[in-house]
């Protein structure tokens, strides 16, 4: 805008409404105001519609119509209409006006009475309103000579950080500019010298003043950081320890996360720092955070536990305040201090022993309470006498005959005598119970030869590696119920639910566990060599070429997988839990069996009721529809998957966890309960352990 020198200051002046104010049709002018600022905004005065537009007619001379252009304004309140001058018609002004202001006045300056325009009435928005107004003002006109520019301009600043909040003191009234993209805030303002304030959180607030003038339009201000950064690089003691500070000042504290910890960000001032970290003594310490500058700290923990072995009943588990550290015989770190032990094992009643560990407690072997069985007991009696009995497999006596101590739970009996055909029965006993199981005995000429049966997997394919043959048996895919479906009962456990459909693609697994013979062509050692690397003990549970491997651990696996791999050229690897639980069941061949190929545990597995406490060359029980061999017992068997909790979305090809402490073992094995043999059960070993027990089969990609 241009200022009209010789423009005499006016004293009194006065505006009248010549024609009403009525709502008009007027579309054109609305699309003429779109047209010209486009998508309803108006860049230099940050106006967005919804807006009514008020098209203002002046009556009068020349002189009247240029002073009111420059006079008159539209009042809502406190809040002034956004005037545009420049319309083709040079006797109209334009006002845009927030939409649904019901009172507006016209106001023509110093010494004029503001007049009211329209009063309660809600203005619709982008709708167009008309009047007529004439403005008289008192003193004459003094048509200009001269112009010169305007003195006043836009001021920016460029601050650091971009988030800052910028405030002005213009005319005694603070003002917070709004800031843009990239950090930058500006207002128009007249020459002049201003105060300033400019704030951000974590940052020292800086106060100043600053000139507009024709040459300072902008000044750059960073702000001087309020905060400085946290490193802690500990060594091992303290590594994945977790880090707590305490402000001195204020009392706040903050878990900051697990060592280490780099360039943590923190305001400045004095700290309580302390370290907590399982079996290890809390660390404290103090330290001061300096505007932009990093504290380093390298702490070391004080070790609060010690090195012991606990050990128990042969195929005990031990729980060590909840937690199943191991069966049998564990050695492992424990925190001092008190600890409540449990040993637990199936038809017994769990054993309890407080251990306190001391350091003095570091390298000794604890004896924990065994777990206590509880019997009950069998009389066997029919026709003819003298049949010898067989109890899980092995010889009791001979009928009639009164078995005074039996372990609860389900037993098999077989029944034999020469001359008569031979019998197996189950039996239920009960704690403290007497069970009564009769018989009779049929006459025969010969027993019939037991043929096995043949297999009635898929396709198999024979792989030879170093002279040493195996099979492999197609899985063709399909969808299943993974988990404690019906067959499995009463011994289903809470981590066998809830219950889920899984679709697999195709596959091949191992007709049987990996042996010996294989392991020694692959690895080149013996079961000898690694039973010495065993975990817990270190003896010798069957020993032959067909007999499974075992003392391997997760670890081991992927180890033989890596070499034999290299020497197929194939795409050999452990099976998920899912595929492994598939191929147990039988695949779609599958017959709902509780064991892998049967609901009666000793026609497909060797446990612990007719192991003889060891292991057993493979194939030589029933196989299951697929045609796979020890899918129940003999050694357990490693999966994949990270140990985890189910979810009951049906999933495809699952892999598990991405992460976890165990990895899945399944099958159950030699020296395990029958429920542990269950084609659902579960249970999981650390990565590096090598039990006994434990052996695996390998799976190939098609």
């Amino acid at each position: 805008m241009c200022l009209w020198l010789g423009l005499m200051p006016l004293a009194a002046q006065s505006v009248t409404i010549v024609k009403d104010f009525a709502q008009v049709p007027m579309a054109s002018v609305l699309a003429m105001y779109k047209n010209q600022f486009g998508k309803w905004e108006k860049p230099d005065l940050d106006v967005t519609f919804p807006y009514a537009v008020v098209r203002m007619h002046l009556e009068g001379s020349g002189r009247e119509v240029t002073m009111a252009k420059q006079t008159l304004t539209l009042y809502m309140g406190t809040q002034t209409a956004v005037l545009d001058r420049y319309t083709e018609n040079s006797n109209e002004i334009l006002f845009l006006i927030p939409a649904r202001r019901p009172t507006v006045y016209v106001d023509c300056g110093d010494g004029c009475d503001r007049v009211l325009l329209v009063e309660n009435q809600q203005l619709q928005p982008n709708c167009v309103y008309d009047c007529t107004v004439r403005f008289v003002p008192e003193e004459e006109y003094i048509a200009p000579t001269t112009t010169q520019a305007p003195k006043r301009q836009f001021f920016k600043f460029r601050v650091t950080p971009a988030n800052a909040v910028v405030t002005i003191v213009e005319n005694g009234a603070q003002e917070i500019l709004p800031m843009r993209e990239g950090g930058i805030a500006s207002k128009m303002l007249n020459y002049g010298t201003y105060n300033y304030s400019i704030a951000a959180d974590k940052y020292h607030t800086k106060e100043g003043s600053f000139t507009v003038s024709a040459t300072q339009t902008e000044m750059t201000v960073d702000l001087l950081p309020q905060f400085g950064w946290l490193t802690i690089a500990g060594d091992n003691t303290s590594q994945g320890g977790y880090v707590f500070a305490t402000n001195t000042a204020t009392g706040g504290m903050v878990q900051l996360g697990t060592i280490p910890l780099n360039n943590r960000e923190m305001s400045s001032g004095v700290y309580t720092l302390r370290i907590q970290k399982e079996k290890y003594k809390d660390y404290s310490t103090t330290i001061t955070i300096e505007d932009g500058k990093t504290t380093t700290i390298r702490p070391s923990l004080e070790a609060n536990f010690a090195q012991v072995t606990l050990t128990t009943n042969e195929g005990a588990d031990i729980y060590v305040d909840g937690n199943r550290l191991g069966t049998t015989r564990w050695t492992g770190t424990l925190e001092l201090g008190e600890h409540s032990v449990e040993t637990r094992q199936a038809s017994h009643h769990s054993a309890y022993t407080n251990v306190r560990i001391t350091p003095q407690s570091a390298g000794q072997t604890i004896t924990l309470n065994n777990p206590l069985p509880i019997y009950g007991s069998l009389i066997v009696d029919g026709s003819p006498a003298d049949v010898a009995v067989y109890v899980d497999g092995k010889k009791v006596g001979t009928s009639p005959l009164f078995v005074s101590e039996l372990l609860i739970g389900t037993h098999k009996i077989r029944l034999e005598k020469d001359g008569y055909d031979q019998q197996e029965k189950t039996v239920q006993i009960a704690e403290n119970q007497e069970s009564m199981l009769d018989f009779t005995l049929t006459k025969t000429i010969a027993k019939a030869p037991v043929v096995p049966a043949a297999p009635q997997g898929g396709t198999v394919e024979t792989i030879t590696v170093k002279g040493v043959s195996f099979n492999m048996i197609q899985v063709q895919g399909g969808t299943f119920t993974m988990g404690a479906t019906a067959e499995q009962g009463s011994d289903a456990e809470s981590d066998e639910k809830p219950t889920h459909k899984v679709t697999l693609s195709d596959y091949y697994i191992g007709e049987t566990e990996v042996t010996q013979e294989l392991w020694q062509a692959v690895m080149g050692t013996t079961i000898q060599e690694q039973a010495k690397k065993g975990t817990y003990v270190t003896s010798l549970y069957g020993v032959g070429n067909s007999y499974p491997m075992y003392y391997i651990s997760w670890d081991d696996c992927q180890t033989f997988i890596t070499k034999l791999n290299q020497l197929t050229g194939k795409n050999f690897r452990l099976p998920t839990e899912a595929e492994w639980e598939y191929a147990a069941r039988g695949g779609q061949k599958s017959r709902g069996y509780k064991y892998a190929g049967s609901n009666t545990l000793s026609d497909v597995a060797w446990y612990t009721g007719n192991s003889g406490s060891k292991t057993h060359p493979v194939k030589q029980k029933q196989a299951n529809k697929l045609g796979l061999y020890d899918m129940s017992g003999n050694v357990w068997e490693w999966c994949q998957d990270w140990s985890g909790s189910y979810s009951s979305n049906a999933q495809t090809n699952p892999t598990g966890p991405s992460s976890g402490s165990y990895r899945v073992i399944r099958g159950g094995g030699w020296g395990y309960a029958a429920s542990s043999c269950r084609v659902a059960n579960r249970s999981g070993y650390s990565p590096g352990d090598r039990d006994y027990g434990l052996g695996f089969r390998v799976v190939l990609l098609p």
